[in-house]
């Protein structure tokens, strides 16, 4: 018990400090670094990079703290083999989601122009996101919340680092909560494929797809 309980303190303590940190490069820092940086591909490189060392590495030096069992690439699912079986299951409900999210951007209008750019914009950082939260975050708290609270744990929190930036760019009340659902359902699919196919990878995949679909709205 004492165990456990050391552990949730300092899962608790790293994402208390990490969101803190996270906050303020998607709001201060992102105006008084990011917006400055021309041309808009040089930025691109540099926001990837600094997410990467925020989300993955910061993600690596607290399982080499509190010291891991299993080497923390293939404990998060990086380099795991992908379950057919289980990638069928989970596949099946966020090719669903994509279908709606298609339609919805259909209807409201699709700008073709964009793909490019969006393909060269979203191919990173979806793959940075997967490895922190359906890797890493959730591999640590299904292990102190099993079942459905901690995938629901796990999908409320990405939801929440969206809020930072989401709040300090004045995105309206109602988009934000839409915006907020679609991710937290997004996320919960997400954690699901990751669990029964063994691997972060087929998500990774959805959330890209996802992103550039998104993207790609007039």
């Amino acid at each position: 018990m004492n165990d456990v309980r050391l552990d949730r303190r300092s899962l608790a303590l790293f994402l208390g400090g990490w969101f803190a940190l996270w906050a303020l490069r998607a709001t201060v820092l992102y105006d008084a670094i990011d917006a400055t940086i021309e041309p808009e591909w040089v930025r691109g490189v540099y926001s990837n990079v600094v997410k990467l060392a925020l989300w993955v590495g910061l993600a690596l030096a607290y399982e080499r703290v509190v010291g891991c069992e299993a080497r923390p690439l293939e404990r998060w699912r990086v380099t795991t083999r992908v379950e057919p079986r289980g990638l069928a299951v989970g596949g099946l409900p966020c090719v669903a989601f994509l279908a709606l999210v298609l339609a919805r951007v259909v209807h409201a209008g699709i700008d073709g122009s964009k793909l490019g750019p969006a393909v060269l914009a979203h191919a990173i950082s979806p793959a940075t996101e997967e490895i922190f939260f359906r890797g890493f975050l959730l591999a640590r708290v299904l292990e102190l919340v099993p079942g459905a609270r901690g995938h629901a744990l796990v999908a409320l929190l990405f939801v929440a680092v969206h809020w930072p930036h989401w709040l300090w760019t004045h995105k309206p009340a109602g988009e934000l909560l839409e915006a907020s659902g679609a991710i937290f359902l997004l996320a919960l699919l997400l954690g699901n494929l990751a669990a029964r196919c063994g691997s972060i990878w087929p998500g990774y995949l959805v959330h890209f797809a996802n992103n550039i679909i998104v993207s790609l709205a007039k």
